[in-house]
């Protein structure tokens, strides 16, 4: 059986604060949502990787981005937020 788990959660696990602590809004984990979108974009990491950025961290972020844009967006998205 899959677990459900909130999108504070699941931003905490890839290592984004969430204002609010254990129990945030979701006015607040909207915006870490944001914040963490913009820290894991593809078009960021090509940046880090022309000035010479580790590959494997290149990869990581992108994978991590994409987790976040199938799990964390249609949650959002249901209580009218995105």
């Amino acid at each position: 059986m899959a677990q459900c788990f909130s999108v504070g959660q699941i931003l905490h696990a890839v290592g984004v604060t969430v204002e609010g602590g254990a129990f945030p809004t979701p006015a607040q984990e909207a915006s870490a949502y944001k914040k963490a979108l913009r820290s894991f974009h593809p078009d960021r990491l090509q940046a880090r990787r022309a000035a010479g950025g580790d590959i494997a961290a290149v990869i990581e972020a992108e994978e991590t981005f994409k987790l976040l844009q199938s799990t964390c967006l249609p949650k959002l998205a249901a209580n009218g937020l995105m």
